[in-house]
């Protein structure tokens, strides 16, 4: 039975050294919510992504080029300044399975505010000489302080594995900033007008989050040794961001160099679309962190959980990438133009690397971020990258703009090497059994439908068909070679969403 866990270090008037309650989840519980929460959480960036649709196609009617750029510029230096300004320790919080105390999240917000306002002050001041574009960068940034207020709110709400304010917090923040800056660039204020829509965007949102979060008001103290203990394990587990992200300027710059800006336009016309897998992997990405810390500290061995959680991607996965390639060759050069016919060759190897390491990746990344592991998600990015790049480079002069995609799968297979052996230190688990049919299933009912659709014709039609008789093609042969698996990620799934539509009622 559930229990609520308050581990009380003193009762002060101010409750600067109580634990925060929380309740303890059952597996059943963390399961449940887990799934709800992934999807919320699809549901959430597909709402923002369209409301963010319209909304920057009246933007584009009302500014230039240049002011929108401006923004982008802007924007880029406050996921910059959010990301330095962590280091991580809200990681080490997340996956630990005794309760937050008060003064940590204090002194986690303190640090948050003290590095935050150092980096968006030096960031402007070193802005502030290039003309209007700087100084319009200079007031962007200041959204970083009010965004690193989010920390305590964002660490308990992670650790209960509630998604939905954070979905409440964005679609709030998407309505402030598209109807301030619309309404402000009417009004005459140009790029002035999109600069304050950002800022204001920030506080709108960090205002809500904390009036859905009632435990997350709290004043900042400046404590170092509080934050010390989790500093080593917050460095590795921001390390693997920065290394990937390094990782992905190296491929453009690889890309750009040996292919020229062409391929590069190529390569990001591709990754665009392969956002449309990316944003449910992100999600599930997000969530198997605080869920797995969650597992942990329930089940202790959670080696049958890990295989389960690879066989559901596994399936999910497929009934994204499988429609995704088989419609490539019609809608890509129907929806993009002719010119763009060399991205289709780009989407099948890509997708076959998120077939494979998605899953993988979901369930061991966040097992051994919960198991304190961070070093070995390290490693593997670490190896990943040389791979990648390496193989990148290597294939660009003889297949073009496809070696990216078999660069990915090279970095998959590096990557999950690493991951299972260091999985494999700490618990037994079986995932070739979940893993292999989807995988093998998809990639025939992939290529058959890439069949149909060329023999119907490059149109939306012929990819709609194709699309349609690859799906049902690897619905057909996973009912029969794979059922059990099937029926389990179709059950799951459907609780899953009706627990997230339950606890937004």
């Amino acid at each position: 039975m559930s229990v609520v866990r308050t581990a009380d270090a003193g009762a002060s008037g101010t409750g600067a050294a109580t634990a925060i309650p929380e309740k303890r989840l059952s597996s059943e519980e963390v399961r449940q919510r887990a799934v709800g929460g992934a999807a919320v959480d699809v549901l959430r960036g597909l709402g923002s992504r369209i409301l963010g649709f319209f909304g920057t196609l009246v933007l584009a009617h009302l500014v230039t080029p240049s002011e929108l750029g401006t923004v982008a510029l802007g924007a880029t230096f406050v996921i910059f300044g959010t990301f330095l300004a962590d280091g991580g320790v809200g990681a080490t919080l997340i996956r630990r399975p005794d309760a937050v105390e008060r003064a940590e999240l204090r002194a986690l917000l303190g640090l948050q505010l003290a590095v935050s306002t150092t980096i968006a002050f030096a960031i402007a001041a070193a802005m502030l000489p290039f003309g209007t574009v700087g100084r319009a960068t200079a007031l962007i940034v200041m959204a970083v302080p009010l965004m690193a207020v989010r920390a305590p709110a964002v660490i308990l709400l992670e650790r209960a594995l509630e998604y939905r304010q954070f979905a409440i917090v964005e679609f709030a923040e998407v309505i402030c900033y598209y109807g301030l800056a619309i309404g402000l660039v009417l009004d005459g204020w140009g790029v002035w007008g999109l600069a304050s829509a950002s800022v204001l965007r920030a506080l709108v949102g960090t205002v809500v989050l904390l009036s859905l979060t009632p435990a997350a008001r709290m004043a900042p103290s400046l404590s170092l040794a509080r934050v010390s203990p989790f500093l080593a394990f917050g460095f590795r587990y921001q390390a693997v961001g920065v290394t990937n992200l390094l990782r992905d300027q190296g491929v453009n710059a690889v890309v750009a160099i040996v292919g020229g800006v062409s391929a590069l336009g190529v390569w990001s016309l591709a990754y665009r679309i392969l956002q449309i897998p990316l944003l449910l992997f992100s999600s599930l990405w997000r969530v198997s962190f605080p869920g797995m810390a969650r597992l942990v500290e329930a089940e202790k061995d959670v080696g049958e959980t890990i295989g389960r959680v690879v066989g559901v991607v596994a399936v999910v996965a497929g009934l994204i990438v499988v429609p995704l390639v088989a419609a490539t060759p019609a809608w890509v050069p129907t929806l993009f133009g002719p010119q763009w016919t060399e991205v289709v060759p780009v989407i099948p190897p890509a997708c076959l690397h998120l077939m494979i390491f998605a899953p993988i990746s979901v369930a061991f990344v966040g097992y051994l971020w919960a198991e304190g592991e961070a070093s070995a998600v390290l490693r593997a990015s670490l190896v990943g990258t040389p791979l990648m790049l390496a193989t990148v480079l290597l294939l660009m002069m003889a297949i073009g703009v496809p070696a990216v995609g078999f660069g990915w799968l090279a970095a998959g297979v590096g990557e999950a090497t690493i991951l299972i052996v260091s999985a494999r230190k700490h618990t037994e688990f079986n995932i070739r059994a979940g893993l292999l049919p989807p995988t093998v299933v998809a990639f025939g009912a992939a290529a058959v439908g890439w069949v149909v659709t060329s023999a119907v014709g490059i149109s939306l039609l012929g990819g709609l068909v194709g699309a349609l008789f690859a799906v049902g093609v690897y619905l057909l042969i996973l009912s029969l070679w794979h059922r059990s698996e099937l029926l389990d990620t179709f059950h799951l799934s459907v609780r899953g969403l009706r627990h997230a539509l339950a606890r937004s009622t």
